[in-house]
């Protein structure tokens, strides 16, 4: 096991397209309250909720993060496309909607293995498209991107709170893979659970056994390296209510933690 690692071994995966079971999409969504979930994974969610009582405030925390990290994305550094890498279930607010209400022009590329057919066409605005495919798949997925975006200009890549489920042994190798195909002036923002939250092991097993899939969660040290050696903007790699601004004001320990954090490329 790589140091500073902590794998929780899950089973039953699932594709998201079927009825009754459990998606890790499925459960971030639940733990935000949306409604385009099944039983299942509500059920995943409430024992996820009892075991870590921050959880479904860092969901929502996390996911204003990505949306805080597309407004520096295209409202401060211009970049006007994003390869949002498992970018889950549509939610009330998207990243290309986001994005193209700053600039109209902006284009976005969904990839994920894990959302259901009827979310994906919510995906597919104009200058959006979504691909299904596992992000592990570095030459299929950059070669989608191609065409639709312009990968010898600028471009955001996405990570937003997916490489803790993503089964690979070296993760920042997999990420550092993208990077090298995107050119000077592109940006990687990341965010990701740590384990440095205070959950006990007991907490961690009942978080175990509701999530179906993998998780591997990582500690402040190992999420940093993910970023392998990229210049970090201000305020660096910080818990995700605290970004783009360090406040006192955080959200209630609970046994998780998420941080994230943008690096120029």
């Amino acid at each position: 096991m790589t140091a500073g690692v902590y794998t929780w071994n899950m089973s039953d995966p699932n594709d998201g397209d079927g009825a009754g079971t459990v998606s890790q999409a499925g459960i971030y969504t639940a733990l935000q309250g949306g409604a385009d979930t099944y039983v299942d994974e509500r059920e995943a969610a409430a024992i996820i909720r009892r075991a870590a009582s921050n959880a479904a405030q860092l969901a929502t925390e996390n996911r204003a993060w990505v949306m805080r990290a597309v407004r520096y994305i295209v409202g401060h550094q211009g970049v006007r496309q994003i390869l949002d890498l498992g970018c889950g279930k549509p939610q009330r607010t998207n990243v290309h909607q986001v994005a193209q209400a700053i600039d109209p022009e902006a284009r976005v590329v969904y990839v994920d293995n894990d959302v259901p057919t009827t979310g994906r066409a919510l995906l597919e605005a104009p200058g959006t498209i979504y691909h299904h495919a596992d992000i592990a798949d570095v030459e299929e997925v950059l070669a989608v991107a191609a065409t639709h975006l312009d990968l010898c200009q600028p471009t955001a890549l996405l990570l937003g709170s997916v490489m803790h489920v993503v089964p690979v042994d070296d993760p920042a190798g997999l990420i550092r893979r993208y990077v090298q195909a995107l050119p000077s002036g592109s940006l990687l923002a990341l965010s990701h659970v740590s384990n440095e939250g205070g959950a006990t092991p007991a907490q961690q097993e009942v978080i175990r056994k509701a999530y179906a899939g993998r998780l591997w969660v990582r500690t402040f040290e190992a999420i940093h390296d993910l970023f392998g050696g990229l210049e970090l903007v201000t305020p660096g790699l910080v818990d995700v209510w605290s970004w783009p601004h360090i406040t006192e004001v955080g959200i209630p320990e609970g046994g998780l933690r998420v941080v994230g954090g943008i690096a120029r490329i």
